[in-house]
């Protein structure tokens, strides 16, 4: 099958479920990438929650679902970058990365050093949530359950050839408790793209190469 049928088919089946369920093409894609991806391993029971939402000055707060790996004392977040076009492919550049990556990381950072319920009321899951994440977080190293933070871009776009590995900021890498690793990794499964860049360990999840 040509990766051009693969896609269409692909968004063919998103929209369609979507219409049987009654929810939107990109909430079944990110469905169906975390379900593919639980399967071959690379997460453990991820839960679906797109929160978006402004914090402080405005920045924006925002992820699609997230994950624990228990084994490496990990919080996973995961944010999606989807197109519902069926016959035009877009690309993920290193700009839009750098965009999702800040608004997760943004989330956190209000998370551990703000005040959450200033910018939604006690009734928002993204509270419940973030009480989640910061007893988790902790406030020491000897009092933390995360010692590592993952971050996700999955994507039915074509990577950007322009993407390098210092696409992160390295603004973040003292960011709370966060243990570094430096390398890049490539793995292409089943038509999805990982990329493992530099800097707090972000695979990013493309459709397409």
């Amino acid at each position: 099958m040509e990766i051009e049928e693969y896609r269409a088919q692909f968004i063919d089946q998103l929209r369609f479920d979507a219409d049987h369920e009654g929810t939107e093409p990109e909430t079944q894609f990110i469905l169906k990438t975390l379900e593919e991806l639980e399967s071959i391993g690379e997460f453990n029971d991820p839960m679906p929650m797109s929160i978006e939402m402004r914090g402080k000055r405005g920045r924006i707060m925002a992820f699609d679902a997230y994950a624990y790996d228990e084994a490496d004392s990990a919080l996973i977040l995961i944010a999606s970058d989807f197109t519902n076009e069926r016959d035009a492919v877009n690309t993920l550049t290193n700009t839009r990365i750098v965009d999702l990556y800040t608004h997760m990381c943004n989330f956190l950072d209000e998370v551990v050093n703000g005040k959450m319920s200033d910018y939604c009321d006690d009734s928002d899951p993204a509270i419940i949530l973030a009480k989640e994440f910061r007893k988790k977080i902790g406030k020491g190293l000897l009092d933390t359950e995360i010692l590592r933070f993952k971050f996700y871009i999955i994507s039915n776009s074509i990577l950007s050839k322009q993407v390098k590995s210092e696409v992160v900021s390295k603004r973040w890498h003292n960011l709370f408790y966060i243990l570094q690793f430096c390398y890049i990794f490539f793995w292409l499964c089943c038509f999805f793209l990982m990329h493992l860049a530099t800097s707090c360990y972000i695979p990013i999840i493309s459709g397409y190469k």
